[in-house]
Parts: structure tokens; C-alpha cells; sequence
């Protein structure tokens, strides 16, 4: 298994405004989820899932052809970044499609 260290993709600093008071809150959620993500190890579960799945996916694809059955650079980097992807992208739908109390 390849170790890979986590480091953010779209690591840009979320800009401050000042005097928008629902951006600002808006802003510190953000900031509390990623810090939530980073100390509860949730996105390192959410890698070794799809690292699961895309090694039981190769094995299936490669059973009986003789093509080798371990990942590729490549599709190591892809699930990698669709695993960060897919969880930040469900928890941020989630908190946009909430209806406001």
C-alpha cells in the first residue's frame, strides 16, 4: 500500500471580508468543518475506503486476463483525490441545501 501524505488540494486561504456579517459566518464554518475533518481522521477513513473499493475493482477487472492487479501511479493519485473530494463535496451540499431556521 502506497502512503500518501494528506495535503489539501485546494489549499488557498479563504479571503476575509469585513462587513458582510453572513459571509463572515459563513466563512467560520468552513473553518470549523475542515478543522473538524483534519481532528476526528474522518478523511483518512473516507481514503482507505475507496482505496478498498478501487483495489477490489482492479482485482475484478483483472481476474482471468493476467493484467496485473496492483493500482497505478495514476489511479492511486485519482482515488486519492476523489476521496477527499467526495467527502468535502457531500458535507458541503449538505450544509448548503439545509433549511435555515
Amino acid at each position: 500500500m502506497a502512503i500518501l501524505s494528506i495535503q489539501q488540494k485546494f489549499d488557498k486561504e479563504i479571503p476575509s471580508v469585513f462587513g458582510n456579517a453572513e459571509y463572515i459566518a459563513e466563512r467560520e464554518l468552513l473553518i470549523t468543518i475542515d478543522k473538524i475533518i483534519h481532528q476526528s481522521g474522518l478523511e483518512k477513513i473516507v481514503i482507505d475506503y475507496f482505496f478498498d473499493n478501487a483495489r477490489k475493482n482492479k482485482a475484478t477487472e483483472a481476474a482471468g486476463t493476467g493484467k496485473p492487479v496492483r493500482l497505478t501511479e495514476d489511479e492511486i493519485e485519482r482515488t486519492y483525490e476523489n476521496a477527499i473530494l467526495a467527502l468535502r463535496a457531500s458535507i458541503l451540499r449538505k450544509q448548503l441545501t439545509q433549511v435555515p431556521q
